[in-house]
């Protein structure tokens, strides 16, 4: 070989080599924001991914919202993806919210960043809230949302009938046989909440089964228990009507249901309670 092919020889190997300290630089200095999932599963750690977590708004472009993962236990800044529909306030840069960073299962090419949740935060926060109280076996508040097959859908975990209808709170099934306690159809003001006890609760599927009935048994044997410890005999007390036999009529006094013979009614001579009640 001669001296003009290694001075090519060395001049070609000298080009290639700023190009691979380059390629080594850039991955010496990798951000949050790399495609590649190995890389910000060992950034993130093992406990940060599906999980709620505050975050602050770094940027705002058309539709989509940067946000820092705010974790003290990780020094170097995690910037996820989230979408500015799932905003039901007005945010601005600095704002901090609740996200749930997702799994990164291979990420987007396009946005080159994982994906944070605002919806799946608040659902993660219902359910966690709602499990709470079904261990504490405590009721759960919230609104009659519609009739549907079989009975109807209730909105649980919210404060007023708006924060239902804009999507917030939990959805749950009450049954018909759990809507009363007696054979006569329920009704229901849109704007009044009801206490629920929650009967099956599957926090995977989001599968929630409540029931009226208990509450309201558990509140007719409260007055009973307060009637009797109250009741004597030859008081004056006031009733309503519950139903009608040819015999009589039966009358809640309280919690408490009580037996008016037809022959109570009046001193006239009655054949029928309609006459009288």
């Amino acid at each position: 070989m001669n001296l003009d092919s290694n001075e090519k020889v060395n001049q070609s190997a000298a080009k290639k080599q700023p190009k691979h300290h380059a390629k080594k630089h850039k991955h010496m200095n990798l951000k949050a924001s790399l495609v590649d999932s190995n890389l910000l599963s060992e950034k993130a750690g093992p406990l940060l991914w599906e999980d709620i977590h505050e975050a602050k708004v770094q940027k705002i472009e058309d539709d989509r919202v940067f946000v820092e993962i705010l974790n003290p236990a990780k020094p170097e800044p995690l910037i996820a993806l989230a979408s500015k529909l799932e905003f039901d306030l007005p945010i601005c840069e600095g704002s901090k919210v609740c996200v749930y960073l997702e799994k990164p299962f291979g990420l987007s090419q396009a946005d080159n960043m994982p994906k944070a949740s605002i919806k799946k935060a608040q659902e993660l926060s219902e359910l966690k809230a709602l499990s709470g109280l079904v261990e504490a076996r405590e009721s759960v508040k919230g609104f009659i949302a519609s009739p549907v097959k079989g009975g109807y859908s209730v909105t649980l975990m919210v404060n007023s009938r708006e924060e239902a209808e804009n999507g917030l709170g939990l959805r749950a099934f009450l049954p018909l046989s759990q809507a009363t306690l007696g054979r006569e159809v329920p009704v229901f003001s849109d704007n009044v909440p009801f206490m629920f006890k929650v009967k099956e609760f599957e926090p995977k599927t989001g599968n929630i089964i409540v029931s009226l009935k208990d509450i309201l048994l558990k509140k007719k044997r409260e007055k009973e228990k307060q009637f009797w410890e109250n009741a004597k005999e030859g008081s004056l007390v006031t009733g309503v009507v519950r139903s009608l036999v040819s015999y009589g009529a039966f009358v809640d006094v309280g919690g408490v249901d009580g037996l008016l013979h037809v022959s109570d009614m009046s001193w006239a001579n009655i054949r029928s309670p309609n006459s009288t009640v």
